[in-house]
């Protein structure tokens, strides 16, 4: 069962629940005012019960099932895979990011969670650096880092592993740009022998 159904369930749960209890309050109440002051209370829970889970919710939700689906840690797979975006394909085609100093996987969500995740996990670098690798190619050490320039309103960009180049990550759709050109499938499998990282922790 997957994140969204188990949501789905819990809330038409708490909707049902919600509707008994207005019908019992309802039923016991004489005086008409507080009839209706209940009645708004309870319109308003219902409300935010069908509203649904917010980007965020949804994103913590997803971290912590992955967290306990992991059960070993694959060394040399998270070492491989270091830099690299990947894409879950035995689910919605969820994007992670391998952070090249931990090894462990990021959830990029939307493209503007993405974005920030990228730009939190940056490297900062010097124009005049950052200029001489745009020519050529950059070196190992910075494989698969998001650099940020620090002199230079704070542009971003993504080496890519594979060919050492770098992409620019100036918003948030250049993150979603650049999930589908640099992703790399994975499956549930090996995407769970990689540990889960949280900004902040």
């Amino acid at each position: 069962m997957t994140a969204a159904q188990k949501h789905f369930i819990k809330r038409s749960i708490l909707l049902s629940i919600t509707i008994v209890i207005y019908f019992v309050l309802t039923s016991t109440i004489i005086d008409y005012r507080q009839e209706k002051k209940v009645s708004a209370i309870l319109y308003d829970s219902v409300r935010d019960l069908r509203r649904g889970p917010t980007p965020a919710e949804q994103a913590r939700e997803v971290v912590t099932q992955e967290k306990a689906l992991v059960v070993e840690i694959d060394q040399e797979l998270s070492t491989k895979l270091a830099g690299r975006i990947l894409l879950q394909v035995d689910e919605n085609g969820e994007g992670w990011y391998v952070f090249p100093d931990d090894r462990k996987k990021y959830y990029l969500g939307r493209p503007q969670d993405g974005y920030r995740v990228m730009k939190a996990l940056s490297l900062g670098i010097k124009n005049a650096e950052l200029e001489r690798y745009l020519k050529s190619a950059f070196p190992a050490r910075l494989s698969g880092k998001i650099l940020l320039d620090i002199e230079k309103a704070g542009e971003a960009y993504y080496v890519n592993p594979l060919d050492r180049r770098g992409y620019p990550l100036g918003r948030p759709d250049d993150a979603l740009k650049a999930m589908k050109r640099f992703g790399l499938g994975i499956s549930n499998d090996d995407l769970r022998k990689i540990a889960v990282g949280e900004l902040g922790n």
